[in-house]
């Protein structure tokens, strides 16, 4: 009888468990990651130090020109800034208000929590440059974005730089 008890229990932890990572967006840390930006964006490749500079808030412009706009999917921003910068959403906040108050001119991230809001907003902007989940990516059904190469490696590549396997070496 104690026995049953317990499994049952058990049983509706994991149901719980489920549950609450369906509803919070709760995701393995080992989720591969896509640098994307708009389709018609001049971006099409960039070096593994551009993009930290750039997600750093170090690299401001495209061509010297355009300001580049940062786009960030909320649910997926502390995996995205561990693996690229080895820093938590919350430490890249904290470095984006340092930047805005000692007078630097950045466009601060955009932040969305819906993939789709995050894909129709870089859609119409050819200055941004954001990130998706590959699960989600590989599940869009647009031709408004691309993926970014890094370091002459497209995003189906096994050590695409936002692959946890290549930042552990």
């Amino acid at each position: 009888m104690i026995k049953r008890k317990k499994y049952r229990i058990t049983f509706l932890l994991l149901i719980l468990l489920a549950v609450f990572s369906q509803l919070t967006g709760f995701t393995a840390i080992d989720e591969r990651m896509v640098v994307v930006v708009a389709a018609s964006s001049d971006i099409d490749s960039l070096s593994l130090g551009e993009l930290k500079d750039i997600f750093r808030g170090e690299l401001r412009l495209i061509d010297n020109e355009y300001p580049i706009q940062i786009v960030e999917y909320s649910p997926f921003s502390d995996i995205f800034y561990r693996n690229l910068l080895n820093r938590s959403s919350y430490s890249m906040g904290k470095l984006w208000l340092r930047l805005i108050f000692t007078g630097g001119k950045v466009n601060t991230p955009k932040s969305f929590t819906s993939a789709e809001k995050l894909v129709r907003f870089l859609q119409t902007q050819v200055n941004a440059i954001g990130f998706i989940p590959l699960s989600i990516y590989d599940d869009l059904e647009s031709d408004k974005i691309k993926p970014v190469v890094i370091d002459s490696l497209n995003y189906q590549h096994p050590e695409y730089l936002m692959d946890k396997k290549k930042e552990s070496r």
